[in-house]
Protein backbone atom coordinates (compact mmCIF):
# COMPACT_ATOMS: atom_id res chain seq x y z
CA UNK A 1 0.00 0.00 0.00
CA UNK A 2 1.78 3.64 -1.15
CA UNK A 3 1.86 6.16 1.06
CA UNK A 4 1.25 10.06 1.08
CA UNK A 5 3.10 12.69 3.28
CA UNK A 6 1.62 15.79 3.12
CA UNK A 7 3.27 18.59 4.75
CA UNK A 8 3.29 22.39 5.22
CA UNK A 9 6.40 24.15 6.26
CA UNK A 10 7.31 27.31 6.91
CA UNK A 11 11.48 27.18 7.45
CA UNK A 12 11.81 23.19 6.68
CA UNK A 13 11.76 21.43 9.71
CA UNK A 14 8.49 19.73 8.73
CA UNK A 15 9.83 18.66 5.38
CA UNK A 16 13.18 17.39 7.21
CA UNK A 17 10.64 15.28 9.51
CA UNK A 18 8.27 14.39 6.84
CA UNK A 19 12.00 13.13 5.12
CA UNK A 20 12.71 11.09 8.34
CA UNK A 21 9.56 9.45 8.46
CA UNK A 22 9.75 8.43 4.86
CA UNK A 23 12.69 6.82 5.16
CA UNK A 24 10.94 4.62 8.03
CA UNK A 25 8.07 3.75 5.99
CA UNK A 26 7.30 0.45 4.46
CA UNK A 27 6.25 0.59 0.54
CA UNK A 28 6.10 3.25 -1.85
CA UNK A 29 6.41 6.89 -0.22
CA UNK A 30 5.21 10.32 -1.41
CA UNK A 31 6.34 13.31 0.06
CA UNK A 32 4.37 16.20 -1.11
CA UNK A 33 4.60 20.03 -0.14
CA UNK A 34 1.12 21.30 -0.04
CA UNK A 35 1.88 24.59 -0.85
CA UNK A 36 2.95 23.77 -4.17
CA UNK A 37 0.99 20.89 -5.34
CA UNK A 38 -2.05 19.31 -5.04
CA UNK A 39 -1.52 15.43 -4.74
CA UNK A 40 -4.19 13.25 -6.29
CA UNK A 41 -5.37 10.83 -3.28
CA UNK A 42 -6.71 8.13 -4.73
CA UNK A 43 -3.20 6.86 -5.04
CA UNK A 44 -2.89 6.08 -1.55
CA UNK A 45 -4.00 4.45 1.38
CA UNK A 46 -2.22 5.78 3.19
CA UNK A 47 -2.14 9.48 4.13
CA UNK A 48 0.11 11.50 6.67
CA UNK A 49 -0.09 14.90 7.34
CA UNK A 50 2.36 17.20 8.99
CA UNK A 51 1.99 20.67 9.50
CA UNK A 52 4.93 23.42 11.47
CA UNK A 53 2.88 25.19 14.35
CA UNK A 54 3.77 28.86 15.12
CA UNK A 55 1.54 30.08 17.98
CA UNK A 56 -0.32 27.60 18.23
CA UNK A 57 -1.45 27.38 14.69
CA UNK A 58 -1.02 24.79 12.22
CA UNK A 59 -0.25 26.30 8.59
CA UNK A 60 -2.65 27.75 6.71
CA UNK A 61 -2.71 25.63 3.49
CA UNK A 62 -2.46 22.34 5.84
CA UNK A 63 -5.88 23.12 7.47
CA UNK A 64 -7.74 23.71 3.99
CA UNK A 65 -6.38 20.66 3.18
CA UNK A 66 -7.63 18.77 5.42
CA UNK A 67 -10.90 20.89 4.78
CA UNK A 68 -11.41 20.25 1.22
CA UNK A 69 -10.53 16.89 1.85
CA UNK A 70 -11.97 15.70 4.66
CA UNK A 71 -14.15 12.97 3.22
CA UNK A 72 -11.49 11.83 1.42
CA UNK A 73 -8.87 11.72 4.22
CA UNK A 74 -11.92 9.75 6.50
CA UNK A 75 -11.18 6.89 4.45
CA UNK A 76 -7.42 6.46 4.56
CA UNK A 77 -5.10 5.00 7.10
CA UNK A 78 -4.45 8.54 8.40
CA UNK A 79 -1.95 9.71 10.09
CA UNK A 80 -1.03 13.62 12.21
CA UNK A 81 1.90 15.40 13.02
CA UNK A 82 3.19 18.52 13.96
CA UNK A 83 6.39 20.14 14.13
CA UNK A 84 7.16 22.99 17.38
CA UNK A 85 9.17 23.52 20.30
CA UNK A 86 6.39 23.38 22.89
CA UNK A 87 6.81 19.85 23.80
CA UNK A 88 4.29 20.93 26.92
CA UNK A 89 1.08 21.72 24.57
CA UNK A 90 1.83 19.73 21.69
CA UNK A 91 -1.25 16.97 21.57
CA UNK A 92 -3.64 19.42 22.70
CA UNK A 93 -2.12 21.77 20.22
CA UNK A 94 -2.60 19.11 17.69
CA UNK A 95 -6.01 18.31 18.83
CA UNK A 96 -7.39 21.88 18.61
CA UNK A 97 -5.80 22.61 14.52
CA UNK A 98 -6.96 18.97 13.00
CA UNK A 99 -10.62 18.73 12.26
CA UNK A 100 -12.00 16.46 15.50
CA UNK A 101 -13.37 13.76 12.82
CA UNK A 102 -10.00 13.23 11.81
CA UNK A 103 -8.34 13.28 14.69
CA UNK A 104 -10.57 10.93 15.86
CA UNK A 105 -9.48 8.28 13.15
CA UNK A 106 -5.67 9.00 13.19
CA UNK A 107 -3.43 5.86 13.47
CA UNK A 108 -0.64 7.92 14.54
CA UNK A 109 -0.26 11.54 16.20
CA UNK A 110 2.51 13.08 17.40
CA UNK A 111 4.98 16.21 17.58
CA UNK A 112 8.35 15.36 16.34
CA UNK A 113 10.39 18.45 18.12
CA UNK A 114 11.38 21.43 16.24
CA UNK A 115 14.01 23.91 15.42
CA UNK A 116 14.92 27.58 15.15
CA UNK A 117 16.93 29.48 11.90
CA UNK A 118 17.29 32.48 12.95
CA UNK A 119 18.75 33.26 9.04
CA UNK A 120 15.09 32.37 7.61
CA UNK A 121 13.35 34.52 10.27
CA UNK A 122 12.12 37.91 10.03
CA UNK A 123 13.15 40.49 12.76
CA UNK A 124 9.96 40.51 14.42
CA UNK A 125 10.07 36.55 14.80
CA UNK A 126 13.75 36.63 15.88
CA UNK A 127 12.86 39.26 18.68
CA UNK A 128 9.57 36.84 19.23
CA UNK A 129 12.03 33.93 20.13
CA UNK A 130 14.84 36.02 21.90
CA UNK A 131 12.11 37.49 24.03
CA UNK A 132 9.71 34.73 24.64
CA UNK A 133 11.71 31.47 24.16
CA UNK A 134 15.32 32.91 25.77
CA UNK A 135 17.12 31.64 22.25
CA UNK A 136 19.78 33.59 20.27
CA UNK A 137 20.75 30.70 18.23
CA UNK A 138 20.00 28.25 15.68
CA UNK A 139 18.61 25.25 17.31
CA UNK A 140 17.46 21.72 16.37
CA UNK A 141 15.15 19.81 18.39
CA UNK A 142 14.14 16.91 16.25
CA UNK A 143 12.99 14.12 18.13
CA UNK A 144 14.13 10.63 16.51
CA UNK A 145 12.33 8.08 18.81
CA UNK A 146 9.03 9.80 18.15
CA UNK A 147 9.75 9.91 14.46
CA UNK A 148 10.45 5.80 14.71
CA UNK A 149 7.22 5.17 16.92
CA UNK A 150 4.97 7.30 14.34
CA UNK A 151 6.42 5.22 11.85
CA UNK A 152 5.70 1.42 13.77
CA UNK A 153 2.11 2.64 14.18
CA UNK A 154 1.90 3.68 10.60
CA UNK A 155 3.79 0.14 9.18
CA UNK A 156 1.13 -2.05 11.35
CA UNK A 157 -1.92 -3.25 10.05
Amino acid sequence: MSTLIAYGTKYGCTAECAKRLAERLDGEVYICNIKKEKPDLSKYGKVIIGSSMYIGKIRKEVRAFCEKNLEVLKTKKLGLFTCGMRPDTYMEELEANYPKELSEIARAKDCFGGGFVFKKMNFIERKMVRQFIGIDHDMADIKEDRINGFARLMNSE
